[in-house]
């Protein structure tokens, strides 16, 4: 079953249910295609580009989703990738696009927006507000 009625700028939480590599338009433009399940069943799918400018890119996506460098590496790199994404919770983002009409965009960690990363802490930035006044 086929998603349908995406509604412009919504989000979506949804499973992972497995990648492909496809080749895209009259210049098979290399990406991924990542097929995505709804709470109501119905299915989807994005496409994570695999072209020089987007790999870095990708990779930064696959690897939110939970994708390690074991994963993305070696000769069974995709085989490696839907035994490790698939069933995975995510998020995609519909959007309306004036060619194509409403696509989604991701999969995202679950929550949508790019994926934060713990960093060290280092020096307290509460500790230079003081008595300062507000600036606004």
């Amino acid at each position: 079953m086929i998603a349908q009625s995406l509604q412009d700028k919504t989000w979506y939480d949804v499973r992972i249910v497995g990648l492909r590599k496809i080749e895209l338009g009259q210049n098979g433009t290399q990406a991924l295609e990542v097929v995505v399940r709804f709470a109501d069943d119905s299915q989807a799918s994005t496409n994570l580009f695999l072209t020089p400018k987007s790999l870095g890119y990708t990779r930064k996506r696959l690897e939110a989703l939970g994708a390690t460098d074991a994963d993305l590496t070696g000769g069974d790199w995709l085989r490696k990738l839907n035994l490790r994404l698939a069933d995975a919770q995510a998020s995609v983002v519909a959007e309306e696009q004036e060619k194509y009409g409403v696509r989604l965009n991701g999969p995202f960690p679950r929550g949508g927006g790019s994926a934060a990363r713990e960093v060290e802490a280092g020096p307290s930035p509460f500790a230079a507000i003081g008595d300062q006044d507000v600036p606004f």
